[in-house]
């Protein structure tokens, strides 16, 4: 079957019936061109219709006029002469700045908004962060470390050097007695043990912070030598006292 060229005649029609006679003679419908285009279904139908009125800026829909005559195959400037026209007849002006990049007002002041709300929820999420991890540093309980003496130990004489480090802000008690800390975190205090078992009670604590506490569980009892000592010491002090008693 051979083809047949449709021959169609655009003289004397205006800038909406030419849009829609091209349409149809290239077999879209709104939706196709709609998909093809990018233009929204209701602008289309607009423009075909020429109803300026429901444009938000006809001038602007150059864009989109120079867009569809390249889709329908039509000389573009023979298109956009079309629709220049209407918009004269109507009362617009329209000029060659309109197909230039244009950024409307309202555009402008959304991205401005959009840039400006980003930066204030940045810096929130940055002051939050940084409370948050000063609340936490300051709320947390202080390390603490005891080198002497160990768990258990054994000693021998009623006084004992316990040492140890923390954090340097933080306050160091031992047995509810207050122990000086220095800059590096050390500290150091002697303690009086009674004979037996006896408790060291070591606790650090910062002004708002939990504390930490450790305690050290202690032995004393005297060594074999000094019992021995003191056995024959008593011993010979016993014998001369008998043997004073017998020569009397």
């Amino acid at each position: 079957m051979p083809f047949v060229k449709k021959a169609v005649s655009l003289e004397d029609k205006g800038f909406g019936a030419t849009l829609r006679e091209m349409r149809r003679l290239r077999g879209y419908s709104i939706p196709d061109l709609s998909r093809l285009s990018g233009i929204h279904p209701a602008l289309l139908e607009d423009l075909e219709n020429e109803k300026l009125e429901n444009m938000k800026d006809p001038n602007y829909a150059e864009r989109h006029v120079s867009k569809l005559a390249e889709l329908l195959e039509l000389p573009p400037m023979y298109l956009l002469s079309l629709y220049r026209s209407l918009l004269k007849d109507r009362g617009v002006v329209a000029s060659d700045a309109a197909l230039r990049p244009c950024v409307r007002r309202k555009d402008f002041l959304v991205t401005s908004r959009l840039l400006i709300l980003g930066a204030f929820l940045f810096l929130v999420a940055v002051v939050g962060g940084y409370l948050f991890w000063q609340a936490r540093t300051v709320s947390s309980a202080p390390r603490l470390e005891i080198t002497t003496p160990t768990e258990g130990e054994k000693i021998s004489m009623p006084r004992i050097l316990v040492r140890g480090k923390t954090d340097p802000k933080a306050q160091v008690t031992l047995n509810e007695q207050p122990v000086i800390v220095d800059d590096g975190g050390y500290f150091s205090s002697y303690v009086d043990v009674p004979y037996g078992i006896s408790t060291l009670n070591i606790m650090a604590k910062k002004r708002y912070s939990a504390s930490t506490v450790i305690e050290r569980h202690l032995l004393f009892e005297r060594s074999t030598a000094a019992t021995s000592s003191f056995d024959l010491n008593a011993t010979t002090s016993s014998l001369d006292l008998t043997s004073a008693t017998s020569t009397k």
